[in-house]
């Protein structure tokens, strides 16, 4: 396992900070990656031990993907044809008999929609309905989460902006690195979090589209 500093030296070294850009070793400003590029060439090769990844991406990106990391990587998904390793609704499905040293919830929710493939007729009837969704996903991957794990949330909407405050200043996660849509390259929201704290996750069930 890394500690969170050793994870530390290398975000500080590689990504830029979450205000803003910094200067690499040349002095030029750290271009922030783009969603895929986090994960393929920061995330992933950072990790060890067991690996949940919730959401396929399929196109054969998933087998590429398992090759730049050493952890055990497995597959949650709802679809046939990405051929996960767990074929299911991750949030209200999925059972584990063990907990995971990292979990990626990776583009699971769309501004308007869950990323699911074209099951309109699975699709939350209220903006309500879908807040309840990512909220006990999160507190899912919590759940099965060990302590000094990683948590990756995103890309997704800014809605889960208040849930990524939560997870931080309510001391369960020390931040990694987090980005919000639109700072720098970055077309979505990324949260990446060390857990520090066994206690339970308890955000309010509320509309996160409501101010």
């Amino acid at each position: 396992m890394k500690t969170y500093k050793e994870l530390m030296k290398y975000v500080e070294k590689y990504l830029p900070s979450y205000n803003g850009g910094k200067p690499n070793v040349l002095g030029w400003p750290i271009q922030c990656p783009n969603d895929k590029e986090f994960i393929s060439n920061h995330y992933l090769p950072n990790l060890w031990g067991k690996l949940l990844y919730v959401g396929c991406l399929g196109r054969g990106m998933d087998e590429e993907n398992m090759k730049k990391t050493n952890a055990n990587m497995e597959t949650v998904d709802i679809a046939v044809g990405k051929n996960p390793t767990h074929l299911c609704d991750f949030t209200y499905e999925f059972k584990s008999e063990y907990k995971y040293d990292h979990i990626s919830l990776h583009g699971l929710w769309y501004g308007d929609r869950i990323g699911w493939d074209g099951k309109e007729q699975e699709q939350p009837k209220t903006k309500y309905e879908y807040s309840k969704i990512i909220i006990d996903s999160i507190s899912k991957a919590h759940s099965i989460l060990k302590v000094g794990g990683t948590l990756q949330i995103g890309p997704n909407t800014n809605m889960v902006i208040p849930i990524y405050d939560y997870l931080l200043e309510s001391g369960l996660y020390n931040i990694l690195w987090r980005r919000n849509r639109e700072q720098g390259r970055m077309a979505n929201c990324i949260f990446w979090g060390q857990k520090k704290s066994s206690e339970e996750f308890n955000f309010e069930v509320i509309d996160l589209w409501k101010k």
